[in-house]
């Protein structure tokens, strides 16, 4: 997972260089809602963007190391954009 965070990091510098905010060309792909979907469980969006019950976000908070060192900022940065331009928030689990 660590890799695959790694390389998704670095692409997302790539494309910001290039001025997009997505991981692929210019607007959204199917690539970004993969990678948005499966950020929530590593840092889910916070409790007034994304219900969910106490023990999932218990579980879904306490990285590994590994985990924790490959969290460039910019995956964070990405999945919010995402969630806030293109998905209906609150979600509700």
């Amino acid at each position: 997972m660590v890799s695959i965070m790694k390389g998704l990091a670095t692409q997302l510098h790539n494309q910001k260089a290039a001025g997009s905010d997505y991981l692929v060309g210019r607007r959204l792909s199917a690539c970004d809602i993969h990678w948005a979907a499966l950020s929530l469980f590593v840092s889910p969006l916070e409790p007034e963007r994304c219900l969910m019950p106490d023990f999932m976000r218990e579980n879904y908070t306490h990285l590994t190391p590994e985990l924790a060192a490959g969290l460039d900022p910019i995956l964070l940065e990405h999945r919010d954009r995402v969630y806030q331009r293109h998905v209906n928030l609150p979600l509700d689990f």
